[in-house]
């Protein structure tokens, strides 16, 4: 007897059998029950027909040890993947509820790593181990796997960008303020190592105008959206803050937060420094301690791809610079600036 058991598989969806008319003493749920989502109610797919799916996927992969099919190298790449929740729901589930040890919570990271981000399950509420202050290796560990290539180009392009700054201010006119001089001066000669990187990422803001921001629907006026142009103190400090002391940690951040607020926005992550000796990125209320304002920077970038968020909205420009000059990496879905454009441009020809 001839039997046809037709099994079409895609992205979530096993498609149903005619098992009852060939067999009518079973019941086709034993074989395939469908995802099914009705509310907060998910019934996820499940059967023996689903199990032995499951388990020839796995056998597979085991065979195909040395294939490249679970490398992410563009996070454009995940969504052309096909991901079965299963095979993932109790790294997940484990990730969601430990920290420790260590090297499991590596392991389940690297291996959800595409799952997560083609499901955009990767924020700082649902990982516990993300709000501790060594969370910020597994941001790290989440860029690495997404962009291989790109992991030290801030790092490794960093020393020739000071020449190539201090050769490109002098053939353009820029108005630095009070402090300028004083900055440039660092830049070219620095009072001690690390003061030209610090001087770098304080000049960087001020080589853009600011863009005026659309604000969203809490701002409306007479049924007119209204609008905000930051000052370029304000694109400067939403991409550092400089404070004096320790003790003003917390109140710059609430004024950050007490702010987005105000103007209906969301607040993003940002570097926050010490009396130029402490250095920390702030995400949400969890601030990461790192060792130097270049580290500062490098993991902040990170974050915005890891955690898939947007950039903060005063210091967009900044941001996308250093996306495209030193990471280099273009996306289909970044803002077209002119001034970006422009100013990368400016300095490859350097």
């Amino acid at each position: 007897m001839y039997i046809n058991l037709c099994i079409i598989i895609n992205d979530t969806y096993l498609f149903n059998i005619g098992i009852e008319k060939l067999f009518p003493n079973e019941i086709k749920e034993t074989y395939f029950t469908p995802y099914c989502k009705d509310g907060n109610n998910v019934i996820p797919m499940k059967g023996k027909l689903y199990d032995k799916y499951c388990n020839l996927k796995k056998h597979i992969k085991k065979i195909n040890i040395n294939s490249n099919t679970d490398v992410a190298t563009h996070s454009g790449d995940v969504d052309n993947h096909n991901f079965i929740d299963s095979d993932y729901e109790d790294k997940i589930l484990w990730l969601k509820n430990n920290t420790q040890p260590s090297q499991t919570l590596q392991t389940y990271w690297v291996e959800t790593v595409r799952y997560r981000h083609h499901k955009k399950h990767n924020s700082m509420e649902l990982y516990p181990a993300l709000n501790r202050p060594l969370g910020h290796f597994l941001i790290e560990l989440d860029f690495k796997h997404l962009y291989p290539e790109k992991d030290f180009k801030l790092l490794n392009k960093i020393d020739v960008f000071v020449v190539k700054l201090i050769e490109h201010i002098k053939s353009a006119n820029y108005q630095f303020g009070i402090q300028g001089p004083s900055i440039l001066k660092e830049l070219q000669t620095p009072s001690k190592p690390g003061n030209e990187y610090t001087a770098v990422f304080k000049l960087l803001p001020l080589l853009f105008q600011p863009l005026t921001v659309k604000l969203n629907g809490k701002r409306k006026i007479d049924g007119i959206t209204s609008v905000w142009r930051p000052s370029k103190a304000e694109q400067a400090a939403a991409f550092i803050t400089f404070i004096s002391d320790v003790g003003e940690l917390k109140i710059a951040h609430k004024v950050k937060v007490d702010k987005a607020f105000e103007y209906g926005l969301k607040l993003q992550p940002y570097v926050i420094v010490i009396d130029s000796t402490e250095f920390f990125v702030v995400i949400d209320n969890t601030y990461y301690k790192l060792e130097t304002l270049i580290k500062a920077v490098d993991v902040c970038f990170k974050s915005f791809f890891s955690l898939n968020v947007h950039y903060p909205t005063e210091c967009e420009q900044v941001w996308l610079f250093i996306q495209h000059y030193f990471f280099e990496i273009k996306l289909k879905s970044d803002k077209s600036i002119l001034s970006v454009k422009t100013l990368v441009n400016d300095f490859h020809k350097l």
